[in-house]
């Protein structure tokens, strides 16, 4: 009886020690996910600032141009009125001289001369006017191009609502980001790494992690990211451009299959805004900033409904196509003894295939300006402002052991980049 109470009691013991442990992971997970959200709250705020910043900053630069234009244009009014009370002055003495000569000509004479010299300065002082008027008007259409200008720039973006909004594309880039990493996750027993064509991958993507190495599942985890991200967008270019949707069927739109619309779509969208980019640049003026807006605007609302209905079944001819390629490129890598883990992994992977094609291929393209995708290759030395990873010490004493995620920013120059979300890198020690 005792033993049974020590055994009731040890039992009792282990429960409580794991409800512990369960309501601690709970709140653990709960803090985390709420780190997390003001975190992505903390980088669109970011990226709000900077964009409000850069626009803020273009005004204030064309508001200082047209106060320079105005304080020029004060200093020539007042140039002008002096040399106008000069004139004034003259023609007075002129006025006087010519009557103290004409004292004994008629009345009527005299009164012809000043009216005459009257109408001569009114003239004057009316060209002035006029003048004055002209510059302020132009002054007033200046001003009024800027806040064309401006208030064009802000309605290339989405409201808040908006599922196209820069905040709700960061929130898809990170599902993305945590789909990929739950499909090629490397854990248990019932997964079996085939170690060769795992060393071949390594060598591809230039990693000097080792088969033996501790960290080896987590940098392969990694790798087959960056692969199968590789293998979609491979695809996905190849099939977006023209596929085997043939010339002819686009020029004259018959005869496209239905699963093919989403190409044919996409390509008229290119060519129309081509066209409409060559037409604003051949008839528009410089102060027609609606018609200049409409290829961006066209765009945009094309590719916002591509990304609503686009490729919206995982039975798609394409997108089985793609997840077969995934499945049998995993299964070189590493197989999964489960039947039932099988199962669910054809699924993943056609959400795989379908987000990779919302988010890189139709809604970046809902942006203005477009941001761009790219891989930092193994070697590049570590650089936080475009990526994210962990290390222990100073960045610049690592560099990339591999690329998982690529960064998505808008790309103005090599060193300049508007970050929507950074690179997700493995490191490892530089040298």
């Amino acid at each position: 009886m005792c033993i049974s109470r020590v055994r009731s009691f040890s039992e009792y013991a282990i429960y409580v020690s794991r409800w512990k442990d369960k309501s601690n992971a709970d709140k653990i997970a709960h803090y985390e996910r709420q780190e997390k959200e003001k975190i992505d709250e903390i980088m669109i705020l970011k990226m709000n600032k900077e964009e409000l910043e850069r626009k803020f900053d273009d005004l204030e630069s064309k508001n200082q141009e047209l106060l320079d234009e105005i304080r020029i244009l004060k200093a020539n009014k007042e140039k002008t009125e002096q040399a106008l009370r000069e004139k004034i002055e003259f023609e007075k003495k002129i006025y006087e001289c010519i009557g103290a000569k004409d004292r004994d000509t008629p009345k009527k004479h005299n009164t012809c001369q000043l009216d005459r010299l009257y109408n001569k300065r009114l003239n004057g002082k009316q060209e002035i006017t006029m003048a004055l008027h002209r510059e302020s008007e132009r002054l007033k259409l200046e001003a009024a191009k800027c806040q064309m200008a401006f208030g064009g720039v802000a309605n290339f973006g989405w409201c808040d609502e908006d599922p196209n909004n820069p905040g709700q594309l960061i929130k898809d880039i990170e599902k993305l980001q945590r789909d990929l990493s739950s499909f090629t996750v490397i854990k248990g027993k019932e997964v079996k790494i085939h170690q060769d064509a795992v060393s071949e991958l390594f060598e591809r993507y230039k990693c000097k992690t080792s088969i033996n190495d501790k960290t080896m599942k987590h940098v392969l985890s990694a790798t087959l990211q960056r692969h199968i991200l590789e293998i979609i967008a491979q695809r996905s270019e190849k099939y977006l451009h023209y596929s085997n949707v043939s010339k002819d069927k686009l020029d004259t739109l018959t005869d496209i299959p239905d699963e093919r619309l989403e190409v044919g779509i996409k390509l008229r969208a290119n060519d129309l805004c081509n066209l409409l980019e060559r037409f604003c640049e051949s008839t528009s003026s410089s102060d027609d900033y609606h018609l200049r807006a409409s290829p961006v605007k066209l765009r945009q609302q094309i590719y916002a409904i591509l990304c609503d209905r686009g490729f919206t079944s995982q039975n798609h001819p394409f997108i089985q196509e793609v997840v077969k390629d995934l499945l049998v490129s995993m299964d070189k890598y590493r197989t999964i003894e489960s039947k039932e883990k099988n199962e669910k992994l054809a699924s993943k992977a056609a959400s795989l295939v379908q987000q990779v094609l919302n988010v890189f291929y139709f809604k970046l393209n809902t942006q203005d300006p477009v941001p761009l995708f790219k891989f930092y290759e193994s070697g590049r030395k570590v650089d936080t402002k475009v990526m994210e990873g962990i290390w222990n010490g100073e960045p610049g004493n690592f560099e990339v052991e591999i690329c998982a995620f690529p960064v998505v920013a808008v790309m103005k120059d090599e060193d300049e980049k508007n970050v929507l979300t950074k690179a997700r890198v493995l490191v490892r020690k530089m040298g």
